[in-house]
């Protein structure tokens, strides 16, 4: 006779767990809806459950073998065994490992100040002081502290084409899960950029400050690199992927007053983004996208205006 609460007992104590091969690792997609959605360890699970399936079979079905093995069980009918396979199902839950494939995964991020910066190649002297000091508050530096000036400037000149000012920093995809949804991200010793998503440009500069200075966090406002079109770390600079590893940072919950309540510039331009990815998925093409990579069957037009032409939606890119 077979003895269930020694079979359950079993169960629990010898859970199957998925296995990960060294060279897995999450999507661009996956780990960018891990940072930006409160869903996203949930829907992640879903998926990977979903495309797994016949594996999680195989583990469930080779730990009912073991228990049949190891309590010497038989069967007299088909019945009585299909009967057993479904009560061992009940309780085995195979443990996806989530953790251990999350924590492989060090990346580059970055927190979005909420201050962008017009194209600065027209501006005089006079304009150029005004937008440093709105940089400065921007990133909490006393205007008094002038050591960086010149950095910054250089910044400001250098990125030209204007851009989102921004703070890059380093770190395991499981720590920024862990804590992401607290209200605080303070940095020190800080990697700053003003970017350019849209065109691809921007320049950055490292600001050696011990202090912590303390910004509002929300998941609107922090960014993986690697899922903005035109990232500024490897599509304009190529960098390499810690460059930036000398941001210090921490999380915390703070008394605040300065909440975030509005959807950012960068993640208003990053939605229209992925609407354009999705569409072009579909076999279709947006006017308005200026990533001719997103049109099929462009030709070129010689003739006034000059360029290339995209004979679906309309999109032109001039000479």
């Amino acid at each position: 006779m077979i003895d269930y609460d020694k079979i359950k007992e079993y169960i629990n104590n010898n859970q199957p767990e998925f296995y990960w091969n060294y060279n897995d690792e999450l999507s661009v997609e996956q780990i960018n809806a891990l940072i930006s959605n409160e869903d996203g360890m949930n829907n992640l699970i879903d998926n990977i459950y979903e495309n797994s399936i016949d594996y999680i079979c195989t583990l469930e079905n080779n730990l009912i073998e073991e228990i049949i093995e190891e309590f010497a069980i038989t069967f007299k009918t088909d019945d009585e065994e299909n009967d057993f396979y479904y009560f061992c199902k009940e309780y085995i839950s195979v443990d996806l490992n989530i953790n251990e494939l999350i924590n492989r995964k060090k990346i580059i991020l970055f927190y979005e100040t909420g201050y962008t910066i017009e194209e600065t190649y027209l501006l005089s002297k006079k304009e150029v002081k005004q937008e440093l000091k709105k940089i400065k508050k921007a990133l909490k530096i006393p205007q008094k502290e002038t050591i960086h000036d010149n950095a910054l400037l250089q910044v400001l000149y250098q990125a030209s084409y204007g851009g989102s000012l921004v703070i890059y920093f380093y770190a395991y995809l499981s720590d920024i899960i862990a804590q992401i949804d607290r209200n605080t991200l303070s940095f020190a010793n800080m990697n700053i950029a003003i970017i350019d998503t849209v065109n691809g440009s921007g320049d950055n500069t490292f600001l050696k400050r011990n202090k912590y200075v303390h910004f509002p966090l929300s998941r609107n406002k922090i960014f993986y690199e690697n899922s903005i079109h035109y990232n500024y770390s490897f599509d304009v600079c190529g960098m390499i992927g810690d460059w930036c590893e000398s941001t210090q940072f921490m999380f915390s919950n703070r008394k605040r007053k300065d909440t975030v309540t509005e959807i950012s510039r960068l993640k208003k331009l990053q939605n229209i983004d992925n609407e354009y990815q999705k569409t072009y998925d579909k076999g279709g093409c947006t006017f308005g996208d200026i990533d001719i990579n997103r049109h099929r069957d462009t030709y070129y037009k010689n003739q006034y205006p000059c360029g290339t032409h995209c004979p679906h939606c309309g999109q032109f890119w001039i000479d």
